[in-house]
């Protein structure tokens, strides 16, 4: 069983942590999180795009850092 640690930054510049299912993945390339357009972690994504990832199975993890973008519409269907 793996899961995924998004952290982001408050309003305040405090950092937060949730674990989160990814939707979709490309490996480490890229990875898609489905989530409500109007809640903390969008709102925390529109204030600062700085974001870190760690992906977790039993034999180990994998911590990704950089930037992250909300996203609506991908090919035609709502994300």
């Amino acid at each position: 069983m793996s899961y995924y640690v998004l952290a982001l930054f408050d309003c305040d510049g405090y950092p937060t942590a949730s674990t989160i299912s990814a939707s979709k993945a490309d490996g480490i390339n890229w990875i898609t999180f489905c989530t409500g357009l109007n809640n903390n972690k969008t709102n925390r994504i529109d204030k600062c795009n700085h974001a870190s990832v760690c992906f977790n199975v039993a034999d180990y993890n994998i911590t990704l850092v950089g930037t992250i973008e909300v996203l609506t519409e991908a090919n035609g269907c709502l994300i």
